[in-house]
């Protein structure tokens, strides 16, 4: 995805993203695939098809983190494996949008093959947040975790060390 259509990417990430009406990563992502779905036009299949992406992205975050981060070397290869094969699988579904572009005709496809990427994507985020113990990830940039009450707590104030 990352090397797809790179001057409107580019131009998605400088200028949409970091402008976006929410701080949080996941509406800020589906704000960002919203303005992407309008530059492609107006048929709603696009929009269902971008819409889907964070939902996606979501899901690898959450297996990304509960999942890899446990798994030695061999366990990680396998884990890569399993996400590029379904990652291509995510690609082909949604892409379905593009083809057919009707809202009615994407979902009733959808619906023949049981939205089965909708159904993995929503399972992997319950199946992350039950493996972390519904603990939120520290996001890049995070320096503190949240504590009891919703206060951040700052890994430096405790130990009086930096943390990289």
């Amino acid at each position: 995805m990352r090397y797809w259509n790179m001057t409107v990417q580019w131009w998605l990430h400088h200028y949409i993203y970091p402008n976006a009406p929410f701080k949080s990563y996941a509406l800020r992502a589906g704000w960002t695939m919203l303005i992407s779905a309008y530059w492609h036009g107006l048929h709603a299949g696009y929009y269902l098809s971008f819409l889907t992406i964070p939902l996606c992205i979501a899901a690898e975050s959450a297996m990304e983190s509960a999942v890899r981060a446990k798994l030695g070397p061999s366990g990680q290869n396998a884990f890569d494996w399993i996400h590029w094969f379904l990652k291509m699988r995510a690609y082909d579904y949604m892409c379905m949008g593009f083809v057919l572009l009707k809202a009615s005709d994407t979902i009733n496809y959808w619906a023949s093959i049981y939205f089965t990427m909708h159904v993995i994507a929503v399972s992997c985020i319950i199946v992350g947040k039950v493996l972390r113990g519904g603990r939120r990830e520290q996001r890049k940039g995070e320096k503190g975790q949240t504590g009891e009450g919703g206060k951040t707590e700052n890994p430096e104030e405790k130990t009086g060390q930096k943390t990289e």
